[in-house]
């Protein structure tokens, strides 16, 4: 996928993301899926801003019941922070990883209940939260662990 953003955070501010992803499926029972990103800000008058990232995550299949594990990583930022946050972290310490541990049972066709656990962990200099819980960029979770557990039941209409 490529994505080019014309103007969405400002005037004269032209970004764009590529992403490529791959799965697999392995036999009935199993998935094993991954991906990389590549992100590029423009910043008039500074080093444009850009991260890399990536991602893979494995799923067992077990009648109406499945169980995942995943883990995602936000490299360190390059380059000069832009004038509207972007969402990267910039300098040595800015890398974090999320790792992710959930289930899925299917009550119906439509109807299912999942749970998930996450554990962040942020580089020195990177401050990410977990499920809106803080601001992103507040300066509150830097080098800091968090740990969520969400659940919930997903209807398709």
């Amino acid at each position: 996928a490529y994505n080019y953003h014309h103007n969405a955070r400002g005037p004269d501010l032209h970004d764009h993301l590529s992403l490529f992803s791959a799965g697999y499926k392995l036999g009935k029972r199993a998935y094993l899926g991954a991906y990389f990103q590549d992100l590029h800000y423009a910043n008039p008058g500074k080093r444009a801003l850009s991260q890399q990232g990536y991602g893979i995550i494995g799923k067992l299949y077990q009648g109406a019941t499945s169980f995942e594990l995943g883990y995602y990583h936000a490299g360190a930022g390059v380059g000069d922070q832009t004038p509207v946050f972007s969402g990267v972290f910039v300098g040595d310490g800015s890398a974090s990883g999320l790792t992710s541990l959930g289930a899925r049972h299917a009550l119906s066709k439509q109807t299912d209940l999942w749970v998930q656990a996450l554990y962040l962990r942020n580089g020195s200099r990177a401050d990410y939260v977990l499920g809106g819980f803080g601001k992103a960029g507040g300066s509150g979770n830097l080098g800091q662990a968090r740990q969520a557990l969400a659940m919930g039941i997903k209807y398709d209409f």
